[in-house]
């Protein structure tokens, strides 16, 4: 049985002090309680959240196990221990990316922040919260491969190439959207060409094998509304060969609605 309220382990006192309780374990003997009984004396951090970090170290002795770096990093490991564990109701949405993270208490978001994981596309953000996601779905029984976040890295590199963007321009560079929201109907916001700010609008599928794929209804929609600005990237990933797809080539493989029934996906496969 845990010690303490879920929430409550997701405040920025609570990371403070288990980074502080880390720092000091690895330069003495004494016990998680008796540097917590030790540390909360000190004026400067009686404010921490010293009671919560105790508890969260018996429910989770990973926190002290993983070598020190710098502190958002530290937090992020942190933060990934804290989430397998007591599994907040808010990490339901981390799937659908982060801006669905509305039902998240701020002091959560908070945490997430100061990890510097709510902005930014690096790969390390990417496989944070990759790894988060793909929990979230195993634990949901959604236990399917997902090569897709590969297949949009290699896209927005072939978008940087395509365009010879200047990694210094402030403004016209192609970027990954679906981290932040994965319900847009695409994944990679680029632009058709060089230094004119006209967006493109690319959904992303890739596949281990074969020339299968999935396409949505609300994918679909978005298709349609950008015609002239939408391509579909399909990746083979092992043999990393890139099929473009314009509308045009999708539409002859879309069903019509028909009577009461209306589609909501289909599976496209053999497209050359």
């Amino acid at each position: 049985m845990s010690r303490v309220e879920v929430d409550d382990v997701f405040r920025m006192s609570v990371i403070e002090a288990l980074l502080e309780i880390r720092k000091q374990s690895n330069q003495t003997n004494l016990t998680p309680t008796q540097l917590v009984s030790l540390l909360r004396t000190g004026g400067a951090t009686q404010s921490l959240g010293w009671s919560d970090a105790e508890a969260a170290i018996q429910d989770c002795p990973d926190i002290l196990a993983f070598p020190a770096r710098e502190s958002y990093l530290e937090i992020r490991t942190i933060l990934e221990i804290l989430i397998r564990f007591y599994r907040p109701l808010w990490m339901r949405n981390i799937p659908r990316g982060r801006r669905h993270l509305t039902n998240a208490p701020r002091t959560a978001v908070q945490c997430l922040e100061q990890a510097r994981l709510m902005k930014g596309h690096s790969d390390d953000v990417l496989d944070w919260w990759d790894s988060i996601s793909f929990f979230v779905r195993e634990i949901r029984g959604e236990t399917t491969r997902d090569t897709g976040r590969k297949g949009e890295s290699m896209s927005l590199n072939h978008e940087l190439k395509r365009l010879n963007t200047d990694p210094s321009s402030p403004t016209l560079i192609p970027e990954i959207v679906s981290l932040d929201d994965n319900t847009l109907g695409y994944d990679v916001r680029s632009f058709l060409e060089r230094d004119i700010p006209e967006r493109l609008f690319i959904e992303v599928k890739a596949s281990a094998q074969g020339h299968t794929f999935f396409l949505t209804r609300n994918e679909w929609n978005v298709c349609q509304k950008h015609r002239n600005r939408f391509l579909l990237h399909h990746w083979i990933i092992p043999q990393k060969k890139l099929n473009v797809y314009k509308p045009a080539d999708l539409e002859r493989h879309v069903p019509d609605d028909r009577g009461a029934g209306q589609w909501t996906g289909i599976q496209i496969t053999g497209l050359p």
